[in-house]
């Protein structure tokens, strides 16, 4: 005779003989796997950056964006009042996941800062995922990269004690 213990919330309460207990643990774990496929299902994530004047700072906005698009089901852009035609590259993207948000940057908010704090919260704010992945414009995510890190936020997304992911990265110059 055995106990299932399926949940936090401890046995079933009944003893059962092997063949029931057999039965009832199969059904136990069809009914976890449907719960985890329904959860896996649901989660969203939002990717999102501001950027202004790429293409003069010369950031790989582009692959930046499109390194995380597999993952994400939307991707906000906060686009500043480019004088380089940031914005018009940023149009490129043809996917239907991408959200552009046209800014004007205050330049009195430029000490600090507090116009980058600014335009990452406009994108930000956006966002609709249960996950805000933000990624900088001269940022890329490795593809390798990708399913490990839905897998660390599908494992954690129940998790109340975890606000957040930190990623190890490279510095190329």
């Amino acid at each position: 005779m055995r106990t299932i213990n399926t949940c936090k919330g401890g046995a079933l309460g009944v003893d059962i003989g092997p063949r029931a207990y057999q039965r009832a643990w199969q059904r136990a774990r069809l009914i976890a796997v449907s719960r985890l496929a329904r959860f896996r299902a649901t989660m969203r994530i939002s990717g999102f950056t501001f950027v202004r004047n790429a293409i003069d700072l010369y950031y790989p906005v582009v692959e930046s964006i499109t390194s995380i698009l597999p993952i994400c089901d939307e991707f906000i852009v906060a686009a500043g009042d480019s004088t380089d035609g940031t914005t018009e590259l940023l149009r490129t993207i043809k996917d239907p996941k991408l959200k552009i948000i046209e800014t004007v940057w205050d330049e009195s908010q430029f000490v600090h800062g507090a116009t980058n704090a600014v335009q990452t919260n406009i994108a930000l704010d956006a966002c609709t995922g249960d996950w805000a992945f933000y990624l900088q414009a001269d940022e890329v995510v490795h593809e390798e990269d990708l399913g490990p890190v839905v897998d660390r936020m599908r494992d954690s997304l129940d998790d109340r004690r975890v606000e957040g992911l930190l990623f190890d990265y490279l510095h190329f110059f």
